[in-house]
Order: structure tokens, then sequence, then C-alpha cells
């Protein structure tokens, strides 16, 4: 009997693309995907086609049944260091800023002295460029209102020459008999392919260095 699976967790509520807050359907699978991750299981009925979702994934390759290199994830996952969330710089709120409407940039109007106007778009100096700054606003969604984000650590995984986000691998390790494998040179950091017990998806990798969410 396939392990029913919650899709959802796969996915970012907060994201501007609607194909990546929640799971969407061809006429063959369903999929779930962040942009970090994409899964897909075979096609549940309740959840509708989305061709802006289809799109998104014409690129990828599912060509998992190609692979018989086949390794498991690493049992021990290491939960990265609480890291002040730069956005909110803690607060976990953040203000739109309203010199720029949240673009980040302003538009500057001047004149040579023979009267010609010429417009600049630069940097707000109000928000730095950030369209948004901390304060008692809106949820800030770079760290979910935490006011802190996790740091972002590469691990190594046996057999395949690649490291996966701490962040990701946590995310797809209770996946029943999940195992990896990857396709193509390895500095080019192609998606690591994924199978499980009732489908199969892809995750990114990353360079062998700490960086932040």
């Amino acid at each position: 009997m396939q392990t029913a699976i919650d899709l959802r967790i796969f996915c970012n509520p907060d994201d501007r693309r609607e194909a990546l807050k929640s799971p969407f359907s061809d006429e063959n699978y369903t999929y779930a995907t962040d942009g970090h991750i994409v899964i897909r299981v075979s096609r549940m009925v309740d959840i509708p086609i989305s061709e802006g979702g289809v799109g998104l994934l014409k690129y990828l390759k599912f060509d998992h049944a190609e692979m018989t290199d086949w390794n498991p994830i690493p049992t021990e996952i290491p939960e990265g260091k609480r890291v002040e969330c730069k956005s909110c710089h803690g607060s976990g709120k953040v203000l739109i800023c309203e010199d720029c409407d949240g673009d980040g940039e302003v538009e500057y109007e001047f004149f040579s002295k023979s009267g010609k106007s010429y417009d600049l778009d630069h940097e707000c100096p109000v928000c730095e460029g950030r369209g948004k700054m901390n304060g008692d606003g809106t949820r800030c969604e770079d760290c979910g209102g935490q006011g802190f984000t996790i740091e972002n650590v590469p691990v190594k995984v046996a057999g395949i020459g690649l490291s996966i986000s701490n962040h990701l691998l946590r995310r797809v390790r209770d996946l029943p008999g999940i195992m990896i494998a990857v396709k193509g040179r390895v500095d080019d950091l192609p998606p690591v392919r994924f199978k499980f017990d009732g489908g199969d998806g892809l995750i990114m990798p990353m360079r062998d260095q700490s960086t932040y969410a």
C-alpha cells in the first residue's frame, strides 16, 4: 500500500509564483515544489492540473528509470546554527518602504545646463535597496516571522560526489525508502535524482562551502 505523503510541506506558500504555493498536476502525475525540491507522485485526482506549474517543470528531466547507481542519504544531518535574519534584522516583521514602494529603487530627475531633463534609477537610500525595513509591519517572508534563519550547511553525500543542503536533506529524509543518484558532470551541479516508495523527484545540490539562508 502506498504511504500517504503530505505534498504541501514541499511547497512554499509565501512565494509569489502561484505554482509554488500548493501541489499541482498534469495528466499523469501530481507535483509539489518550492524551487529547490521537486517531488512527483502518481496523479491525485483531487489536485487540479496547472498549466503554469507544468510550464515550470518543462526543462527538468525525470529520467530516474535510466539510473542504476542509487545511494542512501546520510544518516547524520547537522541542524545548523541560528543566524539573525538579514531582511528584518531579527524583528520578524518588515515594513514596505514608502519612498520606493517596495521596489528598492527610486527615480531621480535632473537637468543639464541646457535645460534637458534626465531620469536615473538608483538604489533607494532609505531602505538601501531592500524595498523593506524592519519594524512593526507584516511578517517577514525570508524568515517566516521568526527573526532568524538557519545556517545552510553542505552535507557530502557518499557515492554521488556532491553535497546537498542540510535543510533539503532534512525535508526528504523521512520519505519511505528514499535513495539518491546523480547524472551528468558533477562540476556542473546537476539536479540530484531521488526516488522513494511511491514517487520520485529532484533536489538541488550545493557547493562545499557554508552559506546562509
